[in-house]
């Protein structure tokens, strides 16, 4: 049990400073998944090593009890040392480049310009509408449809940006992802705002 305890005691310094190395990361940079799995398996060999303890402070006059117990600590020790040898393996580096955004930026941009001249439509299409209308002429359902369109499109847009301001830096990046996917519907909608035939 003592070379358990030694094992896991030097298994928790090393996650100790992978931990403190992970609160280090620099902006753009993402842990990699074999540490991240290395982490969890180190808490989860620590939870196990809470229920040896218990069965060996508890004691058992059961020669086949204390047999079992060897070998569940015989088999822990050997995962001790493997997660050990396996720290080796990344401890140069525990992070890689995250997704690039430079790219992403631009076409975040353009998708946000996307939506600015679709608004300008709107509001010209509104300002139609309601001449129209005051005027006695009734407007057609295509516009209407679109204007409730466009409405909708410019909330879910407000949410994603309120959603961009809560969010993490990889979240962020998702919420970009969705961004961009919506301005393909605002590309429609700019086309379908045109109305050649008139209101």
């Amino acid at each position: 049990m003592n070379t358990l305890r030694e094992g896991m005691a030097e298994l928790n310094k090393l996650k100790d400073i992978v931990e403190q190395r992970k609160l280090k990361i620099k902006r753009g940079k993402i842990i990699k998944e074999e540490v991240k799995h290395w982490l969890s398996r180190v808490n989860i060999i620590n939870e196990g090593l809470q229920d040896v303890e218990k069965s060996c402070s508890a004691g058992s006059r059961c020669p086949l009890a204390k047999a079992s117990l060897g070998k569940t600590i015989l088999g822990k020790i050997g995962e001790v040392e493997k997660l050990i040898r396996e720290h080796g393996s990344f401890s140069g580096d525990i992070v890689i480049d995250g997704p690039s955004t430079s790219g992403a930026k631009k076409k975040l941009k353009h998708a946000l310009d996307r939506l600015n001249r679709l608004n300008s439509q709107k509001e010209k299409v509104e300002t139609q509408k309601s001449r129209h209308e005051n005027a006695g002429e009734v407007v057609r359902e295509e516009v209407n449809d679109w204007l409730i369109e466009v409405r909708s499109i410019n909330k879910v847009f407000q949410i994603l940006k309120g959603a961009s301001r809560r969010v993490s830096r990889c979240n962020k990046l998702e919420v970009n992802e969705i961004v961009l996917k919506k301005s393909d519907a605002v590309n429609i909608l700019l086309q379908r705002g045109t109305f050649p035939d008139g209101l």
